[in-house]
C-alpha cells in the first residue's frame, strides 16, 4: 500500500470499477444544488478515468435496495442525523438572537450562513437513498456523461473502445458487492498460467480490500483498490501484494499447498469478526490484531502437532461454507483465554456492575483534599493579542472525564457574553425535546446474543462476498450483542459431540434462498426508500409510497419490528405497504422507470433488474436509439449517434449454484438453469474446480502488474515503461540489467573524496542560501551566467557500479561580460553525482553553490557570518572591481 497524488498519477488498467456512492457523497457535500452536484459528479468521473484509465471496461455501480440487516439500522441512524442537525441549527439561531443586542457578536451573517450550510450537509446526503428522485436524476446524468464521451470521434480517446456498464440504484445490492458480481461473471478474467487482466476498484470504503480477498485466486491477481486519502491523494492497495504480506506471517508449508484459498477465506472471516454494518464485533476480541495473532498461534500449534492429517487447520471450508469444528474450537478457546477478565457474560450483570462502580467514594470531598492529582483545563476564545481575546480556566481531577469541565467552561463563557443563560438553556431544551431521536419500537440496549444466529450470519456475509450477491435479503441479526468466544466454544463442542455439521443449511435452516426463494428476494426501490427514510424527509420517498401518511407507515414499521430483539420483517413490511397502496387505488409496488427519448419497443432503458451496457460499434447501426436528454437546463442536447450501441445485461438475483449443495436438488436446478445469469455469462460454476481453479498458490504467479510504477525521464534518456508479452510492466532500461554484487558505497565515497550534501544547507545571517547569493552576484554583474547541466545515466567513474541510479549534476559559473565588474579570473566548474533515490536535486544544487561561494569569497572569511550586502562589497573590494549598485 502506498500513497499516490491524485493530480499527477496516471496508469492504464484493463477494467476500472467505480463505487459511485463515494463520489456522490463528496459531490453532494460540495454542491449548492442537485444540478451542481451532478455536474461535479461528471468532473469526478473524468478525474477518476484520467487517474485510472480503462482499456476494455468501465463499470459504474450505485447502491441499490439493501438487505434487512442494513435497513433495520438505517432508519434510526438517519432520524438521529436529522434531529442532531435540527438541534445544531436551533442552538445557532438562539445564540444569534441572544447576541443581537450585544457588542460581542457570536456569528456574523457570512459565518452564520457557512455554518448553516455545513450543518445541513448531512441531511442533504439523505438524497443518496435508492429510489429517490435524485438517484433517478443521477442515472440520467451518468447516461448523459457516458453518451457524451462515447460520441467523441477522436480515435485516441480513452473511452473509444471501452464498454461502459451501469448498475442503477433500482437493482438490489450494495455498490461494492455489485462490482464483485461483475468480476465473477467475466470468463475472460480466469487465469491460464499467467496473471490475467488488470482491475482497478475505486471506492471510499476500506472494506473493498476485505471483499476483494474473497475473489478466488483462479481469477486475475492484478486487482488494485484505490481509496481516497485526503483531498489530493489516493491509497493504492495491491490485492496480491496484500496476500504476499499476509503470507509472511504464515508457515511456509501452507503457501504452496492447495489450502491457500482456505487461508484467504479465513482472513476474510477474521476481518468480519471485527465488526461491520451487519454484525457487531466478537465480544471481548479487542480488535483484529489480537484475533489475527491468535489465529496464527493456533495454526502453528496445529501444524506442529501433526493433527492436520485428520483435520485440516482452517476455520471454514470455502466451497461448502461449513465450519471445521476441531480447529474452530481450538481457535476460539485461545480467544477465550485472551478475553478481558472482567468480561460480562449477561446483559443483566452490566447494570449491577455499573451500580457497584460508583460506591468507591473517590468523588467525596475528603478525596479532593487527599492528594488527588488535577490538571488545568483552559478555554480560549478569540485571537491572542487582540481585544476580543479571553480565556477561562478550571481545575479538573485527572481521573474524571473532561466533559463536565467543558460544560462548566462553556457556561462561564456564555454568562460572560450574555449574562444569565438559564433561560436560554430552558428554551433550547424545550424545543429540542419536541423531536425525539428514537422510535417507540426501539429497544434501546441490545439483548443477549445467539451463537447459532451469529455464526450463521458470518457464513451469510462470507457467501455475499464470494458470489457478489446477497443470498438472502431477509436475514437480520437484530439488535443483539455478539456472543463471547466462550459461548461459541460451548456451542461448537455440543455440535461436535452430536456429530452435527455446521453450515448455512444447519445454522439458518429457514433463511436459505434455495429453500424459501420468495422470502429471500429483495424488495423494490420504493419500499426500500420508504423503510430507510424517516417521516421528516417523506418528500424524498418516490410515488406512490409518498401518498401513505406517517401514522400508517409507523404502524406498519412497528408491526414488522420484533419487540424483543428488533429483527425487521422486510418482506412483511413490503406486503403491508403494497396492500395499502392498492386500497388507495394507486399503482402498487414496483415503479417503472420510463425515460423520455430513451425507450424503444422493448423498453431498453428499463434498468430495474438489468445492467445497462453502452459501447461503440465499428459499423453504423441500422436501428439506433435516441440520446438521453440533459439532466439540467444548462446542458445542451446530445447529438444522435448511429454507432453507440445500448444493451442490457440481466442482474444476478440469486447466488451461484454449488455442486456440493445440489444433492437432491438436481431437478429444481435444471428448471432454473435456462434463466440462470451465471450460465448466461458462459461460466459453469457448478464444478468447484472450474470456479476455484488450479492456480491458487503464491508459486503459480511469477509475475504480475505493478500499478503506478515510476517513470524516470530526462532530456537525453527516458526510462520508458513498456508492457511485456505476459502483461506485466517493466522498465526498458532495466530489463537486461544483470545482478551485481553489493558495492561498498562508504568506501567509494572515501576513495573518490565524495562529500554528500548536508541535511541543512548554509545561509547568510539574513537566511539567503548559497544558490540565491550566486544568482544575485550574477544579476549584479560580478559574475557571468550560471548554467546547470544534468547527465543521466552518470558517466563518472564513481557511479560506474550503478549508473542508471545516478545522474551527474554540473555547475558552470561564467566570467562577467563587463571586465571592470568581473571578479573571476577563470570559469568555475563544479560537478558531483546524485543518487536519484536518496538525494534531492535541489539539495545537490545548494551543495555545489556553496563550493562556488567559498571559492569566490576566499578562505580568509566565513561568508555565513555576513549579510549579502557586506558579502558583495567584500568580494568587489578584494578583486578590485567597482561596487555594483
Amino acid at each position: 500500500m502506498y500513497s499516490i497524488p491524485r493530480s499527477g498519477s496516471h496508469d492504464t488498467f484493463d477494467h476500472v470499477l467505480i463505487d459511485m456512492n463515494q463520489l456522490l457523497h463528496v459531490c453532494l457535500r460540495k454542491s449548492k444544488s442537485d444540478g451542481h452536484a451532478l455536474t461535479l459528479l461528471m468532473k469526478e468521473l473524468d478525474e477518476c478515468c484520467r487517474m485510472a484509465t480503462p482499456t476494455k471496461s468501465l463499470v459504474l455501480a450505485m447502491d441499490g435496495p439493501p438487505s434487512a440487516s442494513k435497513l433495520a439500522t438505517q432508519r434510526l441512524r438517519r432520524l438521529q442525523t436529522i434531529v442532531r442537525t435540527d438541534r445544531k441549527l436551533l442552538q445557532m439561531e438562539q445564540l444569534a438572537l441572544a447576541s443581537s443586542g450585544n457588542k460581542k457578536r457570536v456569528f456574523s451573517k457570512t459565518r452564520r450562513a457557512r455554518k448553516q450550510w455545513r450543518y445541513q450537509a448531512d441531511t442533504r446526503t439523505l438524497r443518496i437513498t435508492p429510489g429517490t428522485d435524485f438517484m433517478i436524476l443521477t442515472e440520467q446524468a451518468i447516461l448523459y456523461w457516458a453518451w457524451q464521451r462515447l460520441q467523441n470521434n477522436n480515435p485516441r480517446h480513452y473511452l473509444n473502445r471501452v464498454k461502459i456498464y451501469i448498475s442503477p440504484s433500482t437493482v438490489a445490492g450494495e455498490g461494492e458487492v455489485k462490482l464483485l458480481e461483475w468480476i465473477l461473471r467475466q470468463p475472460q478474467l480466469q487465469l491460464s498460467q499467467k496473471q490475467g487482466q488488470s482491475i482497478a476498484i475505486l471506492g471510499g470504503d476500506s472494506d473493498l480490500v476485505l471483499e476483494s480477498l474473497a475473489i478466488p485466486p483462479s481469477f486475475t491477481h492484478n486487482v488494485f483498490v484505490l481509496l481516497p486519502d485526503g483531498n489530493q491523494k489516493y491509497l493504492s492497495v495491491s490485492l496480491w501484494e496484500t496476500t504476499r504480506a499476509l503470507a509472511q506471517f504464515l508457515p511456509r508449508n501452507i503457501l504452496a499447498s492447495e489450502h491457500f484459498l482456505r487461508v484467504r477465506t479465513d482472513l476474510v472471516l477474521l476481518l468480519i469478526l471485527n465488526g461491520n454494518d451487519y454484525f457487531p464485533k466478537l465480544r471481548g476480541s479487542s480488535g483484529f490484531h489480537k484475533v489475527f495473532h491468535a489465529y496464527l498461534r493456533t495454526l502453528r500449534e496445529w501444524l506442529a502437532s501433526g493433527d492436520q492429517q485428520h483435520h485440516p487447520p482452517f476455520l471454514v471450508e470455502p466451497e461448502r461454507l461449513t465450519y471445521n469444528l476441531p480447529f474452530c474450537i481450538a481457535f476460539f478457546r485461545r480467544l477465550e483465554k485472551l478475553a478481558p477478565p472482567g468480561l460480562l457474560w449477561g446483559a443483566n450483570m452490566t447494570t449491577a456492575a455499573t451500580a457497584d462502580a460508583g460506591s468507591k467514594g473517590r468523588n467525596t470531598p475528603l478525596a479532593k483534599f487527599n492528594g488527588l492529582k488535577q490538571h488545568l483545563v483552559t478555554l480560549r476564545l478569540g485571537t491572542p493579542g487582540t481585544e476580543d481575546y479571553v480565556s477561562y480556566e478550571i481545575w479538573q481531577p485527572v481521573r474524571k472525564t473532561l466533559k463536565r469541565a467543558k460544560h462548566k467552561l462553556a457556561n462561564m463563557a456564555l454568562e460572560d457574553l450574555f449574562g444569565d443563560v438559564r433561560g436560554y438553556y430552558e428554551k433550547v431544551e424545550k424545543l429540542s425535546n419536541a423531536t425525539s431521536d428514537s422510535y417507540s419500537w426501539d429497544i434501546g440496549a441490545p439483548v443477549e446474543g445467539k451463537a447459532d444466529l451469529y455464526l450463521g450470519g458470518l457464513l451469510w456475509n462470507l457467501q455475499t462476498y464470494q458470489d457478489g450477491v446477497c443470498p438472502d435479503y431477509s436475514f437480520n441479526y437484530g439488535k443483539r450483542l455478539s456472543p463471547t468466544a466462550g459461548e461459541i466454544v460451548r456451542f461448537f463442542k455440543t455440535a461436535m459431540k452430536e456429530n452435527v455439521t455446521l453450515g448455512m443449511r444447519q445454522l439458518l435452516p429457514n433463511r436459505t434462498t434455495y429453500e424459501n426463494p420468495s422470502d429471500g428476494y429483495p424488495v423494490s426501490a420504493g419500499v426500500s426508500c420508504l423503510a430507510a427514510l424517516p417521516s421528516q424527509v417523506r418528500d424524498l420517498v418516490p410515488e406512490p409510497y409518498r401518498q401513505l401518511d406517517d401514522e400508517t407507515v409507523e404502524k406498519f414499521y412497528s408491526n414488522c419490528m420484533d419487540p424483543v430483539d428488533n429483527v425487521f420483517d422486510l418482506k412483511g413490511f413490503e406486503r403491508l405497504c403494497d396492500e395499502a397502496v392498492e386500497e388507495m387505488g394507486l399503482d402498487a409496488g414496483k415503479r417503472r422507470l420510463s425515460r423520455q427519448g430513451l425507450s424503444s419497443e422493448e423498453d431498453l432503458m428499463d434498468m430495474s433488474h438489468y445492467w445497462l451496457v453502452l459501447s461503440k460499434a465499428r459499423v453504423p447501426l441500422s436501428n439506433p436509439i435516441d440520446p438521453p436528454p440533459p439532466f439540467s437546463e444548462r446542458l445542451s442536447e446530445l447529438r444522435p449517434n448511429n454507432r453507440i450501441r445500448v444493451n442490457r445485461l440481466q442482474a444476478v438475483w440469486k447466488p451461484r449454484r454449488r455442486a456440493v449443495w445440489e444433492e437432491g436438488e438436481a431437478n429444481s436446478q435444471k428448471e432454473l438453469s435456462s434463466r440462470d445469469p451465471w450460465e448466461q455469462a458462459g461460466l459453469n460454476l457448478a464444478e468447484p474446480d472450474e470456479f476455484l481453479g488450479q492456480f491458487i498458490s503464491l508459486e503459480h504467479v511469477l509475475d504480475y502488474k505493478r500499478a503506478y510504477q515510476r517513470q524516470m525521464k530526462t532530456k537525453k534518456n527516458k526510462s520508458v515503461i513498456k508492457e511485456t508479452a505476459n502483461g506485466s510492466l517493466e522498465s526498458a532500461t532495466t530489463t537486461k540489467k544483470k545482478k551485481r554484487k553489493p558495492v561498498g558505497v562508504t568506501e567509494r565515497m572515501l576513495t573518490y573524496e565524495y562529500k554528500p550534501p548536508p541535511k541543512k544547507y548554509a545561509t547568510t545571517t539574513e537566511g539567503q542560501s548559497a544558490l540565491a547569493c550566486l544568482k544575485q552576484l550574477s544579476d549584479a554583474g560580478l559574475v557571468g551566467a550560471i548554467e546547470w547541466k544534468i547527465t543521466m545515466p552518470s558517466p563518472s567513474e564513481y557511479a560506474s557500479f550503478n549508473p542508471e541510479e545516478h545522474e551527474l549534476v554540473t555547475l558552470t559559473v561564467q566570467k562577467a561580460s563587463d571586465p571592470e565588474l568581473n571578479i573571476l579570473n577563470d570559469v568555475l566548474i563544479y560537478e558531483q553525482d546524485r543518487d536519484i533515490n536518496h538525494v534531492s536535486r535541489q539539495a545537490l544544487k545548494q551543495h555545489l553553490s556553496t563550493f562556488a561561494i567559498c571559492d569566490i569569497v576566499g578562505p580568509e572569511i566565513k561568508w555565513t557570518t555576513m549579510t549579502f550586502k557586506d558579502l558583495r562589497l567584500h568580494i568587489a573590494a578584494k578583486n578590485g572591481a567597482k561596487s555594483a549598485k
